[in-house]
This record gives C-alpha cells, structure tokens and sequence, in this order.
C-alpha cells in the first residue's frame, strides 16, 4: 500500500533543481547562477532553500518578484523600490 501525499513529495534537490530551471528560464541564466539568485534569496529572507524553492515552483514567490540581480544571487532592492514607486505612480 502507498501513501498518495508520500507519492507526490520531492526529495528537496529535485525542488532546487525545478526553481534553479524556473529562475534560469525566466532570466536566461545558467544553473549556476540560477543556483546562486536561489541561494541568495534563502540567505536575505533566512528561508530555507527548498521552501524558497517551492515557492518559485508554487507561484508563491512569483518570478517576476526575483528581478535580475546584479552580481548572481545578490537581492537587488534598489529595483524593487523602483518597480513599486513606478507602479504606484500608475495607479495615482
């Protein structure tokens, strides 16, 4: 007899390697450094990898939200801010 909710659950490498893909897609990155946005978002948000991973993969951290950093997995706030002043300029 199996367990359907064990089925479905992934070993963590499996999630990292499924964001790292989302992430590399998205921004035209190799999977290094795919690896290192990815790594670089646990280490600012102190998340672990395979939950940040899964939130890429879940849309709960959508892409889009990532930006493209400068140097590979650093957190590019500057714009961020950028990206919300713009968008609340829009909506005034």
């Amino acid at each position: 007899m199996t367990d359907s909710a064990n089925s479905k659950q992934f070993w963590p490498g499996e999630v990292i390697a499924q964001a790292t893909d989302i992430i590399g897609e998205r921004f035209k990155l190799d999977a290094a450094q795919s690896l290192a946005v990815l790594r670089g978002i646990s280490r600012n948000t102190r998340t672990q990898m395979c939950v940040v991973a899964e939130q890429v993969i879940n849309r709960e951290l959508p892409v889009e939200a990532l930006h493209r950093p400068g140097p590979p997995g650093s957190w590019d706030s500057s714009r961020s801010q950028e990206s919300w002043d713009s968008s609340r300029s829009q909506n005034s």
